[in-house]
């Protein structure tokens, strides 16, 4: 859980069909509100071989979790992972 105005670091890792660390093209993130809305999107920053990085601030407005998605193309075909992030105001 994170409090509305923090900073969150969001990570996540590509792998391809052999189970192996591998990296896609141009990794996006892309964060979701209610109802699937877009709120924000950046380009995810690389640590190491197929593990990435997003460092993003929690709006101070809005309701409710998000969702947040990292995104590429790995050997021609599309990849996503998402996950939520619980906001809370304190």
């Amino acid at each position: 859980m994170a409090f509305t105005g923090d900073t969150v670091r969001l990570t996540a890792e590509f792998k391809d069909w052999n189970g192996e660390l591998a990296d896609p093209e141009v990794v996006t993130v892309k964060i979701y509100e209610n109802q699937r809305n877009v709120i924000h999107t950046g380009t995810a920053i690389k640590s190491d071989i197929g593990k990435y990085y997003y460092d993003y601030e929690l709006p101070t407005s809005g309701a409710g979790d998000l969702v947040y998605e990292f995104g590429g193309v790995l050997g021609g075909k599309t990849v996503l992972a998402r996950a939520a992030l619980e906001k809370r105001f304190v």
